[in-house]
């Protein structure tokens, strides 16, 4: 419906087609039959269709790495694990001394080796 505020935060379902590239398709409940639509495209004055505004960049240049993460991500691309057309990118990454690397939390379904007595 035109001039309608999409309330974000209730919707369950959204839906995608290929065809209608700016047209987003959402529920606020999945036992709905139809699907509420909106067009995120929007019409300048002269009629023509602009895009929806972009969010400015969360930061000001790319964030750098640990020199530890690039020497194994450059030993991957080497073994090509990684394909050699992101080369340049990986080679490009910016490095810091000051980021250190910081391990994930293990998952709920990964368990502590388990410990032997001595």
């Amino acid at each position: 419906m035109a001039g309608e505020t999409v309330n974000w935060v209730r919707i369950k379902q959204l839906r995608f087609d290929w065809t209608r590239p700016f047209i987003v398709q959402y529920k606020y409940d999945l036992s709905a039959n139809e699907f509420k639509e909106l067009n995120v495209m929007r019409v300048a004055k002269r009629g023509r269709p602009t895009s929806i505004d972009h969010p400015p960049p969360a930061y000001e240049s790319r964030l750098p790495i640990s020199a530890a993460k690039k020497k194994d991500l450059l030993k991957l691309l080497k073994d090509r694990v990684i394909p050699a057309e992101y080369g340049q990118w990986y080679s490009s990454l910016p490095v810091s001394k000051s980021v250190c690397d910081n391990l994930p939390e293990p998952s709920a379904n990964e368990t502590e080796p388990e410990q032997v007595p001595d």
